[in-house]
């Protein structure tokens, strides 16, 4: 090996990016699932992953950032493991007709479910964020109600460190909506097979976006196309609910 040979003679620089390569390789999260959390947000981004509209690799910094997210995340846990230990649940899995969801901490003695974020101290006074609030909404409604849970989102600024909790409580008037959201997404990769147009109100990143194989956007097709199954295609508006198909709240699967 020679000198300049990383192996050889790493960095800690190197070491880190690595270990961020490694973490992306190994991505739990199914690309072509609907993912609850991410419905408040813009809806078009995840017709385009779904439909393997694929954009540039992540570069080490947005790879930074994303995993100190995990980090933090951690932390938290421990302070909840060490006030109730053995019986904090992590990445709950909420399956349902709509799509899933994965609960960051689930507080078993207390029913109570925790969302972790990361923010800035800038952002203070913008927090909660209304797309963190429709996503533990709809955590809620499909499966903490059943659990008489509480819930919180917890928020770590990152460039002071400090953790600020912000209570959540149902509000069943922002569920409508946000169905109506899941099934223009499902209708848009099961039946258009095309990406929802881009918002009116919403300036998308930059970023180039190849499409691959037709026989991945095949694959991807497949995986949901049996959700309609449960669905009665007919119009309607954000002000009135989607018909909700039989079973919309079922069981989590609490993953090991």
């Amino acid at each position: 090996m020679s000198a300049q040979d990383p192996l050889a003679h790493p960095t800690t620089e190197w070491l880190h990016t690595v270990h961020l390569q490694d973490l992306q390789a190994q991505n739990p999260f199914d690309p072509h699932e609907i993912r609850l959390s991410a419905t408040g947000g813009c809806p078009r981004q995840q017709t385009l992953r779904i439909l393997d509209y694929e954009a540039d690799p992540p570069s080490a910094q947005q790879l930074s950032i994303f995993h100190a997210g995990h980090y933090w995340e951690d932390y938290l846990a421990s302070l909840w493991e060490a006030r109730y230990p053995g019986q904090i649940n992590r990445q709950v899995t909420v399956e349902t007709a709509w799509g899933t969801g994965h609960i960051d901490l689930w507080i078993e003695p207390i029913h109570h479910l925790v969302e972790c974020k990361t923010s800035t101290s800038k952002r203070r006074d913008d927090l909660p964020l209304e797309e963190h609030l429709d996503q533990v909404n709809l955590y809620l409604h499909f499966w903490g109600n059943d659990h008489q849970a509480t819930a919180e989102i917890a928020y770590v600024l990152k460039d002071t460190g400090e953790v600020l909790t912000f209570p959540v409580t149902y509000d069943p008037d922002r569920i409508p909506v946000l169905l109506d959201r899941l099934q223009r997404m499902i209708i848009a990769v099961t039946i258009d097979e095309e990406p929802l147009p881009i918002p009116d109100d919403y300036a998308p990143a930059r970023v180039s976006l190849r499409v691959a194989h037709p026989d991945r956007r095949l694959a991807s097709l497949r995986i949901l196309a049996g959700l309609l199954d449960t669905f009665a295609i007919v119009e309607t508006d954000s002000r009135t609910p989607p018909p909700i198909p039989p079973g919309t709240r079922p069981s989590a699967r609490i993953m090991p």
